[in-house]
């Protein structure tokens, strides 16, 4: 089988390195992010050396599955060329079927298959869908790897602004397991999630 990863994060990059050394029995037929930097990282580590796609349609064409590592959004664009493609999907984004449940229906109008990790835990997304469905939300405490720029700590943004203004406390620790990645522990005293 060949797979191509779509968002060289965190969990892209694991599936991607099990690939590679052939804990997950596949070729690793293409990788593609936004972020540059984050695929050449990822590529540099890779001893058997994937294609490094231009953008969401090259890095499709040529596999037989689609894993999605990205983003709402991502999903969104990768289902859209699915249509065309007739691709498989592998949606790590769970919260994005939620928000979107037409993805779901349409797939099997089109004539590809989508899936999903069945025991996840809900991340922002699925916080995000739960509070748009129910609107019942009153204080999150979360912990992540995610860095803090994809919280959108990010002050010059609108939504940076809204959800810092929003937090009684946050703590990042360097994480045991690598000196890369941080936790961040975040105690917010209301949520007012912003698609």
């Amino acid at each position: 089988m060949r797979i191509s990863i779509i968002g060289c994060g965190a969990i892209g990059s694991a599936i991607a390195r099990a690939i590679d050394k052939k804990i997950i029995p596949a070729k690793l037929a293409g990788i593609y992010d936004l972020d540059s930097s984050k695929i050449n990282k990822l590529y540099s580590h890779l001893k058997t050396k994937p294609t490094i796609s231009k953008n969401l349609w090259d890095a499709m064409k040529s596999c037989d599955l689609v894993v999605e590592c990205a983003s709402q959004n991502a999903v969104k664009e990768i289902f859209k060329l699915s249509c065309n493609l007739k691709k498989d999907i592998f949606v790590l984004t769970v919260g994005a079927l939620i928000v979107h449940p037409e993805i779901l229906k349409k797939a099997k109008k089109y004539g590809f298959k989508i899936y999903f990790p069945s025991g996840a835990i809900v991340g922002l997304d699925g916080i995000n869908a739960l509070n748009i469905e129910k609107n019942k939300i009153k204080s999150v405490t979360l912990t992540t790897t995610k860095p803090p720029k994809s919280l959108g700590f990010n002050p010059s943004s609108a939504v940076g602004r809204q959800i810092s203004s929003s937090i009684n406390h946050c703590d990042f620790e360097k994480s045991e397991l690598s000196s890369e990645a941080s936790f961040c522990r975040c105690k917010f005293s209301s949520v007012n999630l912003i698609n």
